[in-house]
């Protein structure tokens, strides 16, 4: 498998459920190699169908499809995701890309 860029793993791991209150993101997180590995697992779980198990995205992933959806982008240097700061992608991967940017 191709190695994961730390702020894939870190991100997905993060979407781990918290318990009820506040929590806080421990900033070194992508320092630490049981998150990066957890993060690793979920992606694999849960975003490698769409996003790709070697991070390449879907077929034509800058052209909409029929219903005026992107397909998803690659999560490496040929995508767009890291233009994008870490906090809103930990958004969109939680709530939905609709919830964050909107509908459409």
């Amino acid at each position: 498998m191709k190695a994961f860029p730390l702020n894939v793993a870190v991100v997905a791991a993060l979407q781990l459920p918290f318990s009820a209150g506040a929590f806080s993101v421990d900033l070194d997180a992508h320092r630490m190699p049981e998150v990066v590995s957890a993060g690793e697992t979920l992606y694999a779980e849960h975003c490698a169908s769409c996003h790709g198990s070697n991070l390449e995205g879907e077929p034509d992933w800058q052209l909409r499809d029929a219903e005026g959806y992107l397909p998803a982008p690659p999560h490496d240097e040929t995508g767009h995701t890291w233009h994008h700061p870490t906090a809103q992608l930990f958004d969109i991967t939680k709530y939905g890309t609709e919830q964050v940017v909107g509908g459409g």
